[in-house]
C-alpha cells in the first residue's frame, strides 16, 4: 500500500523510512509506503519569532519591558529535523506520540530563550538612562551568538530586532515627571534667551540715538504716512461744473 505526498514549492520535506531519516524532498510529488515511509515538511521562507512581555531589571533597580522579533529561515532541514524529533503531524491520535510533542522543546525555542539571556545580560549592566539612550543599538551585538546557535539547530538567523522598551510600574510616572521638569527647564530658559536678547537690542538702540541724535528724525520720517493719490475712471462729470485749476 501506498499513500501520496505532495510537497510544495517553498518547503522541503524530510524522508524518514522506519524512523530513520533517509534524505530530503523538493517540491514535487511523492509515493510512500504506508506505516513504512513519511515526511516532515518545513517552510523555507523567513519566518519571524516574536519575544514580548519580558521584565528587565537595569543596574540601578528600574524595570524595563521589552519585546523583540527574530527573523530566521531553516537552512539545513536535516540538522533541523533532528533537532527537534518530533513531528507534529504524526500526534494526532497517538496518546504518547502527543505527550512527547508537548514536552519536546522546539528549535526556535532556543533562539527565543538565547535572545532572551543576552537581553537581560545587557541591561542589568546598564542605568535607565543608559539603556534609553542606547536602545537603537542594544541588539547590534544579539546577532552573532544567535547565529551561531542557529548553525546547530539548522538555522540561518537573518535579524534581530528591538521592537519596544518601556519602563514598567512606579518608576514610569516618576520618568514623565522627570521629563517634564526637564522640558519646562528649557522652556524657560529659552525664554530668559529671548527676553536677553531683547534687551541687548533696546540698550545698542538707545546708545546708538544717543550718539547720533538725528537718528530719531530719519525714524520719525521713515514711519510717516505718504500721500495716496486716488483716480476714478469713468466717472462723469456733473453739468455745469468748471474744471479745477490743473485741467484748465
Amino acid at each position: 500500500m501506498f499513500k501520496r505526498q505532495t510537497i510544495y514549492e517553498g518547503t522541503v520535506g524530510v524522508k524518514l523510512r522506519n524512523g530513520l531519516i533517509v534524505g530530503t524532498l523538493g517540491p514535487g510529488r511523492y509515493w510512500l509506503r504506508r506505516g513504512a515511509e513519511e515526511v516532515s515538511v518545513y517552510p523555507l521562507g523567513v519566518q519571524t519569532e516574536m519575544i514580548g512581555g519580558q521584565e528587565v531589571m537595569t543596574s540601578d533597580g528600574a524595570t524595563v519591558r521589552v519585546s523583540l522579533a527574530l527573523d530566521f529561515r531553516i537552512e539545513d532541514a536535516l540538522i533541523y529535523r533532528r533537532s527537534y524529533p518530533v513531528d507534529p503531524d504524526n500526534s494526532r491520535g497517538n496518546y504518547a506520540y502527543a505527550m512527547l510533542f508537548s514536552l519536546v522543546q522546539k528549535p526556535e525555542q532556543r533562539l527565543h530563550q538565547k535572545a532572551q539571556m543576552l537581553f537581560r545580560e545587557a541591561l542589568t549592566t546598564k542605568t535607565l538612562a543608559e539603556a534609553l539612550e542606547l536602545r537603537a543599538s542594544l541588539t547590534a551585538s544579539f546577532l552573532e551568538p544567535l547565529q551561531t546557535l542557529g548553525k546547530e539547530i539548522g538555522v540561518a538567523v537573518e535579524a534581530v530586532n528591538l521592537l519596544d522598551l518601556n519602563i514598567a510600574g512606579n518608576v514610569r510616572a516618576a520618568y514623565s515627571d522627570l521629563l517634564k521638569a526637564e522640558l519646562e527647564g528649557k522652556a524657560a530658559l529659552q525664554r530668559a534667551r529671548n527676553e536677553a536678547g531683547t534687551m541687548r537690542n533696546l540698550l545698542n538702540t538707545a546708545r546708538l540715538v544717543r550718539e547720533h541724535p538725528g537718528l530719531l528724525e530719519l525714524r520719525a520720517l521713515s514711519m510717516g504716512q505718504k500721500p495716496r493719490i486716488s483716480f476714478v475712471v469713468g466717472q462723469t462729470r456733473p453739468t455745469g461744473e468748471l474744471p479745477a485749476d490743473d485741467e484748465a
